[in-house]
């Protein structure tokens, strides 16, 4: 896709030569990633007790959701970015009590930077790593400092192994983000989907809001993370020139996490158990008609 980093592309190349060019492999690695992505996002919100008791129903709905589109079911860069990105938030959780916490900014700012390379308007991700240590962290010029030199790193090394292989082209390795609409599919079925999403998106936040008062403050800061992360991951894809839905894909981590309030906290188990089952029928649906 024209949205693709030079490192991704670089990737499928090689994979393709390893592999063969209509390989069965990639739906596989597909498949294997977003079960890791599910089983690293379920470990780390129950790590930072999230919910008031651990449970597997963000697991569960990463899965749910990645299978509601087509696009998110394939080998993609946004796929590879989720699998890199779901630690780092993680990692930035981390930093309320964090000892090492430089260590870990520049860490982040590094991992930022090779994401960018894959998919280049993630490098936005920064923005992430800034507002979390602006409500995370005392003020501490040098952690700032630290973060940016993270970010930086990479594309030292880039351009200087680039410089000195006489091969520089600015434009190849840093593509200028186009702002633009995204094509969303004309479907009765997909409308349905969206209004569906919306619903459960609305409902996940209210039961969030009603159990705040029950999280520790470490809990309530790393669901601060958890929004500030879904709105920079759902305006990373009109900074490309993707028109389809893959790059939303990014945006589901946070989402799941917000839906799955409503499928945990209702007393009345009726409707947490429809909107659960309506997802796994609209999933069926979509691969068999």
């Amino acid at each position: 896709m024209p949205a693709d980093g030079f490192l991704y592309v670089w990737l499928v190349n090689k994979l393709k030569g390893i592999l063969g060019n209509q390989s069965v492999l990639f739906p596989l690695l597909a498949y294997l990633f977003v079960f890791l992505q599910a089983v690293l996002l379920n470990t780390f919100v129950n790590k930072h007790k999230m919910f008031t008791k651990p449970n597997y129903l963000i697991g569960f709905l990463y899965i749910v959701l990645t299978a509601l589109c087509k696009e998110w079911w394939v080998f993609s860069s946004a796929l590879l970015i989720n699998t890199a990105i779901i630690p780092v938030w993680d990692n930035l959780i981390g930093l309320y009590k964090s000892q090492k916490a430089k260590s870990t900014i520049f860490t982040t700012g590094i991992v930022i930077g090779i994401c960018s390379f894959f998919y280049f308007p993630a490098i936005a991700f920064f923005l992430l790593l800034l507002v979390s240590i602006l409500i995370l962290r005392p003020f501490n010029l040098p952690e700032w400092i630290t973060g940016i030199i993270g970010l930086l790193m990479p594309y030292y090394f880039l351009f200087s192994i680039s410089f000195l292989k006489d091969s520089w082209d600015i434009h190849q390795f840093l593509p200028i983000p186009k702002w633009g609409g995204v094509i969303l599919p004309y479907d009765k079925w997909f409308i349905v989907l969206i209004i569906f999403l919306a619903i459960s998106l609305i409902l996940g936040v209210y039961y969030l809001l009603e159990s705040m008062n029950r999280l520790a403050i470490h809990s309530r800061k790393a669901w601060n993370l958890v929004f500030y992360y879904f709105i920079i991951t759902i305006t990373l894809p009109f900074l490309s020139s993707s028109s389809n839905l893959l790059f939303f894909l990014l945006a589901i981590p946070p989402l799941a996490a917000a839906i799955a309030n409503f499928l945990f906290y209702p007393q009345n188990r009726v409707l947490p158990n429809v909107l659960a089952i309506g997802f796994v029928v609209y999933v069926l649906f979509l691969n068999f008609r």
